[in-house]
């Protein structure tokens, strides 16, 4: 006897509404690039909870500051790859509006995930993809988990910035990375020894790539806290 598969219409299967008119600009094929509104219009139509909203501004927050250094310091550019040999390649144009709108968007499929399985940032990036057309915004989404390879000479990108600042915000507080992999130890890692490894080593890569941002951005970030939008010295 076969099985019948029950049928539900899932609110989160229709199309996004706002993607005709998401605030944003075309470059090349990039795709739109959303404003705050936008992210917020989609948090809605995917039902995002509100602790899942704050902690995707804090993250969203940091990724900017750490994004807008990075262009303060290497200047912006269509073609990066021009820089002189030796020299630190500026940045791509519109990297602080791709990494803001990445920050916001990052954790959009969390409670579809936590309902039904899957890896969020895979489908996260999945909806993005579809709502923006933009690969960047979608390659931050989803590599904010993990980034599978060694990291580049140039971390300063979309994906590393949101991927380290959702490091630093354990729920919608900003802390220290110890802290936050403490965290995730305590809650995932006491009674599954699988677990507890893969967390050690997603704390040993936190710290490496910690360290290379604070070198190509010329701040101390493990030193470092966010306070009315700016880094500061941490207590």
């Amino acid at each position: 006897m076969t099985r019948q598969l029950e049928s539900r219409n899932l609110p989160w299967f229709k199309p996004v509404p706002w993607l005709d008119v998401a605030d944003g600009s075309m470059h090349g094929s990039s795709g739109k690039i959303p404003s705050d509104e936008a992210c917020e219009a989609l948090w809605d139509h995917y039902g995002m909870p509100d602790h899942i909203r704050r902690h995707c501004r804090c993250v969203a927050d940091l990724a900017t500051i750490l994004a807008r250094r990075a262009v303060e310091l290497y200047g912006e550019s269509d073609d990066p790859a021009s820089a002189a040999p030796g020299s630190h390649p500026p940045c791509p144009k519109n990297l602080v509006r791709v990494t803001r709108a990445a920050g916001l968007l990052h954790d959009i499929a969390k409670k579809y995930c936590i309902l039904f399985g899957g890896s969020h940032a895979q489908l996260g990036a999945s909806w993005v993809l579809e709502a923006t057309g933009n690969y960047r915004i979608a390659q931050a989404v989803l590599h904010h988990v993990e980034w599978p390879w060694e990291y580049p000479d140039n971390v300063c990108s979309p994906a590393l910035f949101v991927s380290y600042s959702d490091r630093r915000v354990k729920h919608d507080t900003y802390v220290k990375i110890e802290e936050r992999y403490s965290d995730l130890l305590e809650r995932y890692g006491k009674l599954d020894p699988r677990r507890k490894e893969t967390i050690g080593r997603a704390y040993n890569r936190a710290v490496i790539l910690e360290r290379a941002l604070s070198a190509q951005l010329e701040l101390p970030l493990h030193e470092s806290t966010v306070d009315s939008g700016r880094l500061v010295p941490g207590a």
